[in-house]
C-alpha cells in the first residue's frame, strides 16, 4: 500500500509540476484580444486572466514558487518510491541514482512538453486551467511580494513587469488569427472585425484623407438651399464651413 501511495503521489505531483510550468510559459503567450472578446461575451475565466495580465510580475513569480515546491516534494516522493522498489542504506551512490532516475521525467514530462503544449493553445489551455491558476495565485502570490521588491531593488523599478499592450494591438490580431488551434473560438462577426482592422496596417495616412482642395464645403453666408444641394450632390449629412477667407473652416 506504501508504496501504491508513493506512486500516486509521484504521478500527481508530477502533473501539478508540469502545470506550473505549462502555465508559465501559457501565460506569456495568451492572447489580450482573445481574452478581451471572451470577456465582453461573459466568460468570467477570461475576466480574471485579464486582471492577473495586469500585475504579470505577481502571476509569473507565484507559479515560479510553486513550480519548485512542488519539485521538491516530486523528489521526495520519487525517492520514497525507489526505496520501496530497491532499498538502499543510502549515501552519494543512491542520491545520484535517484538524480537521474527523477531528472528525465522531470524535464520532459514536467517542463519540455507542457511548455510546448501551452505555447500552442495558450488562450484555449488558461481558461481550462484558469481555477488551477487562481489557486496558485491565490496560495502563492503573498509570498511573491518580497522577491519582487527585492528584484526591483537589484534590477530598477522596471524589473519583471512585462509591457502592457493594448486590447487591440494589431500583432495581437494577426497572432489570434494566425492559430490555427483557437480560431474555432472568434464567432463570424469577430472574425471579419479583425481580418479589416489588420488591412489598416498596409494604409497609409495619405490613402484615407481628402485633400482639403477636393473637399465639399460651403461659404459662411451660403443659403440654406445652397446648403441642401450641396450636400444631395456629395451624399452628405454634414458640411464643412469656410471662414471668411477661405482658408481654414470655421465649423460644419
Amino acid at each position: 500500500m506504501t508504496l501504491l501511495l508513493a506512486a500516486a503521489a509521484v504521478i500527481l505531483l508530477m502533473f501539478l509540476s508540469s502545470l506550473c510550468s505549462g502555465m508559465e510559459t501559457g501565460f506569456y503567450a495568451l492572447d489580450r484580444v482573445r481574452l478581451q472578446l471572451r470577456a465582453e461575451e461573459g466568460d468570467g475565466r477570461a475576466r480574471r486572466l485579464l486582471v492577473a495580465a495586469a500585475r504579470p510580475a505577481v502571476a509569473v513569480c507565484a507559479l515560479l514558487l510553486a513550480n519548485n515546491v512542488v519539485n521538491y516534494f516530486v523528489s521526495d516522493a520519487a525517492s520514497a518510491l525507489l526505496d520501496g522498489v530497491a532499498p538502499s542504506s543510502g549515501g552519494v551512490l543512491r542520491q545520484v541514482l535517484d538524480t537521474l532516475a527523477v531528472t528525465p521525467f522531470l524535464f520532459v514530462l514536467g517542463d519540455l512538453a507542457p511548455k510546448d503544449a501551452f505555447l500552442r493553445a495558450p488562450t484555449r489551455l488558461m481558461l481550462r486551467f484558469e481555477p488551477f491558476f487562481r489557486l496558485i495565485l491565490a496560495a502563492f502570490g503573498p509570498a511573491a511580494a518580497p522577491f519582487l521588491w527585492l528584484g526591483r531593488k537589484i534590477g530598477g523599478e522596471g524589473a519583471g513587469l512585462a509591457r502592457e499592450e493594448t486590447v487591440f494591438e494589431r500583432a495581437a490580431l494577426g497572432r489570434l488569427l494566425t492559430e490555427e488551434e483557437e480560431v474555432a473560438g472568434l464567432s463570424p462577426a469577430q472574425r471579419d472585425f479583425a481580418k479589416r482592422v489588420l488591412r489598416l496596417r498596409t494604409v497609409r495616412v495619405a490613402d484615407r484623407m481628402t485633400p482639403v482642395k477636393a473637399v465639399a464645403a460651403v461659404r459662411l453666408d451660403a443659403r440654406a438651399s445652397e446648403i441642401a444641394a450641396l450636400g444631395a450632390a456629395v451624399k452628405r449629412s454634414r458640411l464643412p464651413v469656410w471662414a471668411p477667407g477661405g482658408r481654414i473652416f470655421a465649423g460644419y
